[in-house]
């Protein structure tokens, strides 16, 4: 009874700028923002587990955020299996005021090259709603993977972000030696490589080069020291 007078009652109004509109009743959701709202949020979603280990298929949700793992070989019987999920997460969300965005569907094949040629060459993932055809890569939880496991897209990713401190050195000087130190950890925490050991040996190495390479080039500019001053001396500075 306190959880469903937690949920009932509630109603929301737009505002902009002096106008602002009717009262409307909300039937669903939960506050935004609200110390219950993960909670209820895990056991709203909690089905999609269920329905997923019925298929067999092993599967992974970060929020509202799901992945679906299955093998595929070259019989394709395990890709059945998926879309037969597929469907079945398409019938309960349609039934619990959801929708899957095929939009946002991004089903990608890891293999290496060898294993992949043995595939066919057209895979695609058919849901009740529309054929989803295979992605080179994915973005899950801030991590580029492509489809070699190779980390190349996620290397380009992190240093592609990095090198936009190029307007730091008009203002850098003005900031406090604490200020400064702290720039390299914000755009470049020292988790962006955790995944380098997914890769294979020389993938390893040329990612580990580059990402050196990167932070040696913030570190340079957060203290202003150029190439003048060895690069382990300034990183041994700001720990």
């Amino acid at each position: 009874m306190w959880v469903q007078s937690y949920l009932m009652g509630r109603s929301q109004t737009v505002r902009l700028g002096l106008h602002c509109s009717s009262c409307t009743h909300c039937s669903v959701g939960v506050p935004q923002g609200s110390v219950l709202g993960p909670l209820l949020f895990t056991i709203y979603t909690s089905p999609i587990s269920h329905i997923a280990a019925s298929h067999y298929i092993h599967q992974h949700q970060h929020a509202d955020d799901t992945q679906l793992f299955v093998a595929v070989t070259s019989n394709n019987v395990q890709l059945s299996t998926l879309e037969s999920c597929l469907s079945s997460l398409q019938a309960w969300f349609c039934s619990n005021v959801m929708i899957m965005n095929p939009d946002k569907s991004n089903p990608i094949l890891f293999a290496t090259t060898q294993h992949a040629h043995s595939l066919p060459d057209q895979i695609s993932v058919n849901t009740s709603v529309v054929s989803i055809p295979l992605s080179n890569q994915v973005k899950i939880l801030g991590a580029m993977l492509d489809s070699r496991i190779s980390l190349s897209q996620h290397t380009k990713a992190v240093s592609k972000s990095c090198f936009y401190f190029g307007p730091l050195n008009k203002f850098v000087v003005h900031l406090t030696t604490q200020l400064s130190a702290l720039l390299p950890l914000l755009l470049f925490p020292p988790d962006s490589i955790m995944l380098t050991p997914f890769c294979m040996a020389f993938q390893l190495l040329n990612t580990s080069l580059v990402f050196q390479r990167t932070q040696n080039t913030l570190a340079r500019v957060v203290t202003g020291t150029g190439f003048t001053v060895s690069s382990s001396f300034t990183l041994k500075r700001l720990h």
